[in-house]
């Protein structure tokens, strides 16, 4: 459903209506929400996010708190791939950040950008000496409103091209007959998605028609705000099934907030390392430095039969999927790591949900934790449990294990079950 204003969802009265067709409905059919078989995505407008340095500092965000595609909001899953998964991507991403941030996609430098690049997808290449002065480090792209839409845009698509198809979700998968996994599919399997960042006239992502096709400008106009689709919007899809229309509405309105917080505190710099690094980019070395080559040598094995299947005998590659190697690190890790990474990845939530809290529009609502604690995975809070030392008094994350063990059971009852079919929990493998 969309376009949505996203005031509707403060609305009590929009919620119920949400809960009463989207949720009660399959669920009075037998349907039940599950972590492993459908997402919870949503988009939020790309007029919003390219404004400003939005767009570049969300991204930025999402590698410092890898948790959100992981632990939290998430499970690791090819669908909604981390940007931090592999070193690989990481770097794509932070790279693609330092050009931002030098000017690279500004059109003073990299030239305006019109429709026809647009339809062709090309000439969102970064320049390769941009001049000084093009961006403000507290507000992004210097210039009036087409240029900041421009420079956003360039970045955007650059993100999409160079960045998103790093080491994306179903890579092996590629097809051009299959809908959901042709080339120009395949890129956007990660926790965000600029596929939908187009402009009238443009194919549509799934069905091929043009969009605003009675509205087409002509080839040569400049790109600006006007010329998006209705469509055009940044995606999230770490974003895993939701119980119910208000833990959507929620999640959603995190993310929303998240933004605005971004929008008050812009330039957000890229964590060069993190705890969680073990699980994603450094997970190969991990199982070394633990002595587990074995293990990593059969897993490799296992991952050149698995592409060739996978890419019907065109890949040959014994490239690992990075969520295999994340709860491959994870069942062997010692106790004391595995609370190392919970203690992060539960302050980092913590410390987006506060964030939010504080430009909440509808104003001091108590413990902005009660309707998101319970997103915080089972198996962070069990790894605190065996390293209890571990956990300093009145930390942040010692006052969430007290509220998470005061009602535990409240808490796992919002959870959707992994399955209600045999699959079986990756970390339980």
């Amino acid at each position: 459903m969309k376009p949505i204003p996203i005031r509707w969802f403060y609305d009590d009265r929009f919620v119920d209506f949400l809960q009463a067709f989207l949720w009660e409905v399959p669920l009075s059919l037998g349907l039940s929400a599950t972590i492993a078989h459908g997402g919870g995505q949503f988009s939020l407008s790309a007029k919003t996010f390219l404004t400003g340095s939005l767009l570049a500092d969300d991204i930025a965000t999402r590698l410092n708190h890898p948790e959100l595609a992981t632990w939290v909001m998430d499970w690791p899953n090819c669908d909604d791939r981390s940007f931090r998964a592999t070193r690989a991507r990481t770097a794509a991403f932070r790279r693609i950040l330092d050009e931002y941030w030098a000017g690279a996609y500004h059109p003073k430098a990299a030239g305006v950008p019109t429709v026809r690049d647009a339809f062709l997808d090309r000439g969102f290449e970064p320049a390769t000496n941009p001049p000084a002065g093009l961006m403000d480090p507290l507000s992004g792209p210097v210039g009036d409103r087409a240029a900041v839409f421009q420079t956003n845009f360039a970045f955007g698509r650059a993100v999409r091209l160079r960045a998103q198809n790093v080491d994306p979700g179903y890579w092996q998968s590629a097809h051009p007959d299959e809908e959901g996994y042709r080339p120009d599919q395949i890129m956007r399997y990660g926790e965000g998605n600029l596929n939908r960042l187009q402009i009238k006239g443009e194919w549509h992502v799934k069905s091929g028609e043009a969009l605003d096709a009675e509205d087409v400008p002509e080839a040569d106009t400049p790109l600006d705000f006007p010329l998006l689709t209705t469509e055009a919007s940044w995606e999230d899809r770490a974003q895993m099934s939701r119980t119910s229309a208000r833990d959507f509405a929620e999640a959603l309105l995190l993310d929303v907030h998240a933004a605005m917080w971004n929008q008050k505190h812009p330039h957000v710099q890229v964590v060069a390392s993190l705890h969680q690094d073990r699980l994603l980019g450094d997970a190969e070395d991990t199982l070394r430095r633990l002595g587990k080559g074995r293990l990593l040598a059969r897993l490799h094995a296992e991952a050149r039969e698995a592409n060739l299947v996978a890419s019907r005998g065109r890949l040959k590659s014994d490239w690992i999927e990075p969520e295999t190697l994340f709860w491959a690190v994870w069942n062997v890790l010692p106790a004391g790591e595995k609370a190392e990474i919970a203690r992060e990845a539960i302050a980092g939530f913590v410390e987006r949900v506060e964030q939010a809290a504080s430009v909440d529009p509808r104003g001091d609502r108590g413990d902005p934790m009660e309707v998101h604690r319970h997103r915080i995975d089972p198996l962070l809070w069990g790894a605190l449990e065996k390293q209890k030392d571990q956990v300093a008094a009145r930390s942040v994350v010692a006052r969430e294990w007290e509220a998470w063990r005061a009602r535990r059971e409240d808490y796992l009852a919002r959870r959707p079950a992994y399955s209600y079919g045999n699959a079986v929990p990756p970390w339980e493998k």
